[in-house]
């Protein structure tokens, strides 16, 4: 399944983490984010979910592995 995300949040999300609204929802500053963003932002794996905050997706480490030259 593809996923379609306005780059604008992928910019916003860089800049600082959304927080979760006291009544629901995301916030970045004074902009509301909606519930369907970042639930398309985190199962496209850019953002992941924590302590209350979406933060952008740390990209995968590559320290080894089963592939050598």
């Amino acid at each position: 399944m593809t996923y379609r995300i306005h780059p604008n949040y992928i910019r916003l999300l860089e800049l600082s983490p959304f927080e979760r609204g006291p009544r629901g929802g995301w916030r970045f500053g004074a902009k509301r984010i909606s519930d369907a963003v970042v639930d398309r932002l985190v199962a496209s794996r850019r953002a992941e979910i924590r302590n209350g905050r979406v933060i952008p997706a740390s990209p995968p480490t590559t320290d080894g592995g089963a592939m050598a030259p």
